[in-house]
């Protein structure tokens, strides 16, 4: 996703990273903004190991959704990539 965002902006557009908040200072280091989306990676492996798989899916799925929700104000087009 990051090469699509910084090849979107070479290319003259604005695209804005919506990811897990751990990748945040990752993101904003190539100078690109960023939108959390979702949960990170390690807590979701982490809830897997204690919870049902369908619950913990639910309930990522959810986090992912409410925060492209939060992204795609002044938003012309969502590329996401499920999980």
């Amino acid at each position: 996703m990051l090469a699509l965002a910084l090849d979107l902006r070479r290319r003259g557009h604005s695209a804005t990273v919506a990811a897990p908040a751990n990748f945040k200072a990752m993101v904003e280091s190539y100078g690109l903004p960023f939108s959390p989306a979702s949960a990170s990676y390690e807590r979701f492996t982490e809830e897997m190991r204690t919870r049902p798989f369908l619950e913990v899916l639910r309930d990522q799925i959810d986090a992912q959704f409410a925060g492209l929700l939060d992204a795609s104000v002044k938003t012309d087009v969502i590329v996401d990539s499920m999980l």
